[in-house]
């Protein structure tokens, strides 16, 4: 007994213990991890946003929930008494490839697309449940490419996913955000797609608890020192489109 206790504390003193826990989308990783390269008060998640929304609701002990699309958001919002929500970032979105390419596409139609494609495999996040597959559907609809590529498309579960797809050449093509392509040495971007295809991409920050340095870091995340660094990786502030 004695001997089980002395373990027990001595694995103790080997936990870190975090003053703040943020679930966040995977797209958010190397900019929210260079935002919180300095701080060890902090632990994040990384998965996609529908995951980790479901985790939320199942009872997981969260602080702030960074969704990268406001229906997960909602779903959060409708399930729990929420502190605060807020907008804070957005996106783009990127046709790219594995391979080197020098072709670039201004202003394409579907039967282009289908042309360039042919019948090989397009990677993007789940269609009607990963926010970059919801964003990625709704080009796909606007362009009337849904049906004649739907056999075609890999579904992946989150958005680093969908990217490591093509950075591996199992998918050549993929619909990425542009913010997971900034630093990438094997995708190419091919066309960026218009806003105008696709719902405005909107990543919300949710505060769950009112632990007074969850809500510091909660006002953080909209500061002007914040939105530089996101801006780095790609992103774009979302109340100052």
């Amino acid at each position: 007994m004695v001997r089980l206790a002395f373990l027990w504390m001595i694995a103790l003193t080997n936990v870190v213990w975090a003053d703040i826990t943020i679930f966040a989308a995977t797209s958010m990783r190397p900019a929210l991890d260079a935002l919180l390269s300095e701080r060890s008060d902090v632990v994040v998640s990384y998965a996609g946003s529908s995951t980790l929304a479901r985790q939320i609701a199942y009872g997981a002990d969260v602080d702030i929930f960074i969704s990268a699309n406001p229906a997960w958001s909602d779903y959060i919002d409708d399930t729990l008494d929420v502190v605060a929500r807020k907008p804070f970032l957005s996106n783009g979105l990127v046709f790219v490839t594995h391979r080197e390419q020098g072709v670039t596409l201004s202003n394409p139609t579907g039967q282009d697309l289908v042309s360039l494609v042919r019948d090989e495999i397009i990677a993007t996040g789940v269609l009607d449940a990963v926010p970059l597959g919801i964003y990625a559907g709704q080009v796909l609809d606007a362009l009337d490419l849904r049906r004649p590529w739907i056999g075609q498309i890999a579904q992946a579960d989150n958005a680093r996913a969908a990217l490591m797809l093509v950075e591996t050449g199992a998918a050549p093509w993929g619909i990425l955000y542009k913010s997971d392509i900034k630093d990438s040495a094997v995708v190419n971007g091919v066309w960026e797609i218009p806003d105008t295809l696709h719902q405005k991409i909107r990543y919300d920050a949710v505060l769950l608890t009112d632990a007074p340095l969850a809500a510091e870091f909660f006002e953080l995340l909209s500061s002007d020192l914040a939105q530089s660094v996101f801006e780095t990786y790609g992103f774009k502030s979302f109340t100052k489109e």
